[in-house]
């Protein structure tokens, strides 16, 4: 929301099938689109789908490839049944058969077989749900949901997969090019070199989105300036590189001794090393190639850049320019509200009373804005700036707040009954469920509160919400 700065969990909900032992053939339907040619066929959800004209689906990718013919064969395992039948469908070239699945991938997933220094899933709090201690490192994932993988598992199927299906732009995590530095970092003596897995994204034209996860004294100064330009001799195959600190929560209990965050000075001196090689990348290539993910200007309270130089903003999953687009998406809404107040000759807008909820690094940011919201007559907004109690004060992104918290701090404010409405981060939910990191969904957390709750991304969304215009 107007806080994912920049933890988001990228959490994989595997509802069936964690287990190996436990799994099914074939992909679970989920829902059946309405009058669609799956519809049409009867097919329901609870079926699963195991092949398209006799070749086996693994995930939704080869759906997509395999469902384009107007005349199909579908193998499927009714849910009433232990039998396979085979289906005949007609439909239009290229319109999708209609049904989504519970899991995008229906092999499973491919998990991560390093032991990163910094691994988020080894610093999770404990008794949260199954997925959220899944390591995955899959490369269908990252074609699809733009997560970074390390690439230190892809076999020669795989590749061979990538190149014949086209699966571009991947997300690349590489923290460092100097083999040394970056077997220490993964904790793998047998990690691949990125460089000749580059070469050979290239070889194919797969494009290939890029990631370092900064570290004081271990791959940044010297290795940092190697690492960067090592990948931009990959360039176009390499599309960007984003920077990223470290982030570390309480629940580390491995590599104590070695690893900590960035201060305000370290930041300050990474920034000052990477801006000058932003300004020659534009010039030779047209573009900054390198990016800062936004904690390094928030911890900094360096001003952020304008939208141009994040290149059409190719990183923002990863945390690059989601403030400046929300800047910018707040200097829009006040254009909105302005023109609003003069066509209405200077008349208030209908009551508002409005909270706005945030963890600690977003919070100067959010305050300014809010205040710029209470210029106008009729609207009253606060911030309730949250520092995280799961995770420890040193986690200061709003996405890993949970929705306890929200609902003990909220109420102990003792004036909720003010209220009309409140607004929560967006990055608080998961993607496919909408479900915090401990288990709640939206409406029992309003339920819980007694008034209108919203999830929103940017401020656009929070005036529309309240309904004033």
């Amino acid at each position: 929301m107007f806080t994912l700065i920049v933890w988001r969990i990228m959490e994989i909900e595997l509802k069936e099938g964690i287990r190996r032992s436990q799994r099914k053939p074939g992909g679970m339907i989920s829902t059946v689109d309405p009058g669609s040619p799956a519809a049409r066929v009867g097919i329901l959800p609870g079926d699963r789908l195991l092949a398209i004209d006799d070749q086996p689906i693994k995930d939704i990718i080869g759906l997509r490839f395999l469902q384009t013919d107007s005349n199909l064969k579908l193998t499927v395992l009714r849910q009433s049944s232990e039998t396979a039948e085979d289906i005949a469908i007609a439909k239009g070239y290229a319109e999708d058969i209609g049904v989504d699945f519970e899991d995008p991938t229906f092999d499973g997933i491919k998990r991560c077989n390093n032991h990163c220094l910094f691994c988020f899933v080894d610093q999770m709090a404990p008794r949260f749900r199954h997925s959220l201690y899944i390591k995955d490192d899959d490369y269908r994932y990252s074609f699809l949901y733009g997560n970074f993988i390390t690439m230190t598992n892809l076999k020669d199927e795989d590749w061979q997969r990538i190149d014949e299906e086209r699966l571009t732009p991947l997300y690349f995590s590489v923290h460092a090019t100097d083999m040394d530095c970056r077997r220490y970092i993964m904790g793998n003596p047998r990690v691949p070199d990125p460089l000749e897995q580059l070469r050979k994204m290239a070889s194919i034209n797969i494009q290939v989105h890029t990631q370092i996860v900064l570290c004081p004294g271990i791959n940044d100064g010297k290795q940092l300036e190697r690492s960067v330009f090592d990948l931009a001799t990959m360039y176009p195959t390499v599309q960007g590189i984003g920077i990223v600190p470290v982030g570390l929560t309480k629940f580390r209990t491995r590599y104590t001794n070695i690893m900590r965050s960035y201060t305000y000075d370290e930041a300050r001196a990474v920034m000052a090393q990477v801006e000058p090689w932003q300004r020659h990348f534009r010039k030779e290539l047209g573009r900054s190639l390198v990016y800062l993910s936004d904690e390094w200007y928030l911890l900094t309270g360096q001003e952020l850049p304008k939208a141009p130089h994040y290149d059409g903003f190719i990183q923002l999953e990863n945390g690059v320019g989601m403030v400046r687009q929300l800047l910018d998406d707040h200097r829009r809404t006040m254009q909105r509200l302005d023109k609003a107040l003069a066509q209405s000759e200077g008349q208030p807008f209908p009551r508002r009373r409005v909270r706005l909820v945030c963890a600690t690094m977003i919070s100067p940011t959010m305050q300014r804005l809010v205040d710029d919201l209470n210029r106008y007559p009729g609207l009253k907004a606060d911030v309730l700036v949250l520092e995280n109690e799961l995770f420890g004060p040193q986690v200061t992104v709003s996405g890993l707040l949970t929705a306890k918290q929200v609902i003990k701090e909220l109420k102990a404010k003792g004036d909720l009954a003010e209220l009309d409405m409140v607004f929560l981060p967006d990055a608080m939910f998961n993607i496919s469920e909408t479900r915090t990191l401990d288990d709640y969904l939206l409406p029992q957390m309003q339920e819980e509160l007694g008034l209108p709750l919203y999830a929103a991304e940017n401020f656009s969304e929070v005036v529309d919400f309240m309904n004033i215009l």
